[in-house]
């Protein structure tokens, strides 16, 4: 049985792969268990004592709210340290600039050989973008330009959630607030939490 749900992930896989540093490997296909039931990560790779679940989100419809629920009960239930999530195409016509940019959000992952590598086969647009000061730690957008004259934009988007992420206005990570959520709600299926707590927000916006 192939380990791989798609020719993308597979691709993804071995460019990783060749750039781990030596003894580390990376796992494919990773369930873990959460309040809400299980969930199964792309990938994981350990490394330097860190969890980092990688996650390649694909061309069929994504729900990124519900994404958003799921890695909070991941992180809230100490399943990974941390989640990096990349869209398809970004992997797809930008898979060199989009290592680029990981190798920069999480060092970990690559071999000191391997980033001077990376290095050259990046874009100089990325290039300025890092340089710019412009990479932020939970979600980066990098623009190029439009497609061809089509007037749509070309661009990557990388998420990453951390359980040292950045805290919201109320002194919590925003994944801990929906972790919270979740655990005053009993755990159970994650549809449902997400249903009624929507639900409450609704009413708590048209309350008198």
């Amino acid at each position: 049985m192939d380990a791989f749900e798609s020719p993308l992930e597979r691709l993804f896989h071995d460019q990783l792969l060749k750039r781990l540093p030596r003894g580390v490997s990376i796992q494919p296909q990773v369930e873990v268990q959460t309040l809400c039931g299980k969930f199964r990560l792309d990938f994981m790779v350990e490394v330097g004592g860190r969890r980092v679940g990688l996650e390649c989100d694909g061309k069929e419809f994504h729900d990124e709210w519900r994404d958003e629920w799921r890695d909070a009960m991941i992180l809230g239930d100490n399943q990974a340290d941390e989640i990096i999530r990349f869209r398809g195409c970004d992997l797809t016509y930008h898979l060199d600039d989009c290592m680029y940019l990981l190798a920069h959000l999480q060092p970990l992952l690559f071999a000191d050989r391997q980033r001077i590598v990376i290095e050259k086969l990046a874009s100089d647009r990325v290039k300025e973008f890092v340089a710019g000061g412009n990479l932020h730690p939970t979600m980066t957008m990098l623009t190029y330009g439009c497609i061809n004259g089509s007037g749509g934009p070309d661009f990557i988007i990388i998420m990453r959630r951390s359980r040292e992420g950045l805290t919201t206005s109320v002194g919590r990570e925003f994944w801990a607030v929906l972790h919270r959520r979740a655990v005053e709600a009993g755990g159970g299926s994650l549809d449902a939490i997400m249903k009624a707590d929507a639900e409450e927000t609704r009413l708590s916006w048209t309350a008198p």
